[in-house]
């Protein structure tokens, strides 16, 4: 079963004149433990696609089935919960809580699913060390760099085990070689861990971690081409 399958999906924002169609008709399925780059210009409907991938908009035409599930049959309580259930979320700007620490950050997740605190810690921690700051747990976001930001926002991502992260454009705000560094962790993770990945970029550069390549263009996914890694993480 996929994990991901749209079907004639349609997306467009405001009205009249000006109406604008940000995803037209596209069709995509994606399979467990893929590695999938969706990439392209700004505007292109990159944004748009992930959001109506992980429940965060809904499509105005077609269906969107996420592992299984016909995201049109969930009101918002029930997408809520799926959501936090199944997709764990990467964003460009990290988006952590600025007064917690990194651990607290981690944690986030697992507390609003119901884990026990001894437990949501003990977890948060692995998480942690697996993106290899575990020596990081007590530092606030004001005390990491960009780079290990991005790397406790991973490890929040993850450490409710969901079978699906999605990233929006991970390494917009970072540098060319930590954002290298920030996608290898990634693709060695999926790997490690068998969670399917589906990341978005304007970067060509990052190009060769994807098992898969989306590239997408006023809406329409233009080509679709499955490699072999080119580049270990």
């Amino acid at each position: 079963m996929n994990i991901v399958e749209l079907t004639h999906v349609e997306k467009a924002y405001g009205k009249d004149q000006g109406r604008v169609v940000a995803l037209h008709k596209l069709s995509l399925e994606v399979q467990p433990g893929e590695f999938a780059c969706v990439w392209g210009a700004s505007g292109s409907g990159k944004s748009t696609l992930l959001n109506l991938i992980g429940l965060l908009d809904r499509a105005d035409l077609g269906t969107v089935h996420i592992d299984g599930t016909d995201c049109a049959t969930l009101d918002e309580t029930e997408a809520a919960k799926f959501r936090n259930a199944t997709v764990g979320f990467v964003f460009q700007g990290f988006n952590l809580v600025p007064v917690l620490s990194a651990l607290e950050n981690v944690m986030m997740p697992l507390q609003i699913a119901g884990v026990a605190a001894a437990e949501g810690k003990a977890r948060a921690l692995r998480m942690l060390a697996d993106v290899g700051l575990e020596q990081q747990a007590r530092k606030r976001p004001d005390e990491m760099s960009g780079g290990q930001r991005q790397r406790v926002a991973i490890a929040r991502a993850l450490v409710n085990d969901p079978k699906l992260v999605l990233a929006d454009e991970p390494t917009a705000n970072l540098d060319s070689v930590t954002s290298e560094s920030v996608i290898g962790l990634m693709r060695r993770l999926n790997e490690e861990k068998g969670v399917t990945f589906v990341f978005s970029t304007h970067d060509a550069r990052l190009l060769g971690y994807a098992s898969r390549r989306l590239e997408l263009s006023d809406g329409r996914i233009v080509t679709d081409t499955r490699t072999a890694t080119e580049k270990a993480a």
